[in-house]
């Protein structure tokens, strides 16, 4: 079973995003509502991926992406950037990979999700 973090500060997507992954049988989805305390949970937890919204209240999902990849035992954590800030069919063009990261639009579709997670990951 694969451990998610995913923070985002839309309460109904969180909730969503999580039944549906854990109702696969496949993930264990650990939620936070804003920035603060991310990278303790990181350290709690040990999650598989990351699934980060780009704008939060407080730090930003880049800045806590950056935060990952500047630790050496979290460095290598998969981080999926979810964000309304580009189209669906944008992010589907460029096969989820823009700029070297790895980006879902909202709203988030889980089976779309789920593939991405598992490309992340090297499976």
């Amino acid at each position: 079973m694969k451990k998610i973090l995913l923070v985002d500060d839309e309460k109904d997507l969180c909730t969503l995003v999580k039944k549906n992954l854990e109702a696969t049988g496949d993930f264990e989805v650990t939620t936070r509502l804003d920035s603060v305390g991310v990278m303790e949970v990181v350290k709690k937890i040990k999650p598989d991926v990351v699934l980060l919204d780009i704008l939060l209240p407080g730090k930003r999902g880049n800045e806590i992406a950056e935060e990952l990849r500047g630790h050496p035992d979290f460095k290598d954590i998969p981080v999926i950037f979810l964000t309304g800030m580009v189209r669906g069919e944008e992010a589907r063009q460029a096969d989820n990979v823009i700029g070297g990261k790895y980006f879902v639009s909202k709203p988030v579709e889980t089976s779309e999700l789920i593939a991405i997670i598992k490309r992340a990951c090297g499976e």
